[in-house]
């Protein structure tokens, strides 16, 4: 398991000196990991016959912690915390804003919005696993956004068909009402201009 041959180090003294205590000291100054190592030799008679490793945390400093700290006070664009709040309030862990300003990277804010309500409304177990899922499986409501939006352009069709009817017989009743003056009429609001 640690690389050395049969043949080598065979004093658990040299083993021990060159291999071990030399690991354990590297591990221990090694800044990029948040463990280090004991160990403790197990003996039968005066011969050891194994080591038993003991994998500890490291504490981390007072600098990281005020970096982690600072890095929570992270200000946020303001479609980041709008979805935030619509998240179930089990949801709403730091962590979370950072993954939502990643998704709006990508992804608008009303697909955005849609999921989390399409996923709020089926009570998910793993709700930010589903709405990460959504977003790459191509959002799961969007074709209820599609309905949505198809019913807005029905709607605005609609409207713009009614305008045209009420602008058209506006129109009508005008010519109707032109049509019924006399001549005299005409001539005297003409002349009147």
């Amino acid at each position: 398991m640690l690389g050395i041959a049969d043949d080598q180090y065979k004093l658990y003294g040299h083993f021990k000196q060159r291999i071990l205590l030399k690991a354990k000291e590297e591990l221990a100054e090694n800044e990029d990991t948040d463990i280090y190592f004991d160990f403790e030799k197990l003996k039968r008679g005066r011969k050891v016959i194994a080591i038993k490793f003991i994998i500890k945390e490291k504490e981390i400093p007072q600098k990281e912690l005020e970096f982690e700290e600072y890095q929570k006070k992270k200000e946020y664009f303001q479609e980041t915390l709008e979805l935030f709040k619509l998240l179930p309030q089990e949801e709403q862990v730091e962590a979370h804003k950072k993954e939502l300003a990643e998704l709006l990277k990508e992804h608008s804010y009303k697909y955005l919005e849609a999921d989390i309500e399409y996923a709020k409304r089926f009570g998910v177990n793993n709700f930010f696993g589903f709405l990460k899922s959504s977003c790459e499986g191509g959002h799961y409501s969007a074709a209820e956004l599609e309905k949505e939006e198809r019913k807005e352009d029905l709607a605005r069709q609609k409207e713009e068909e009614l305008k045209e009817k009420i602008q058209k017989r506006a129109q009508e009743k005008a010519i109707e009402k032109y049509d019924k003056l006399s001549t005299k009429e005409i001539a005297k609001k003409e002349g009147g201009r």
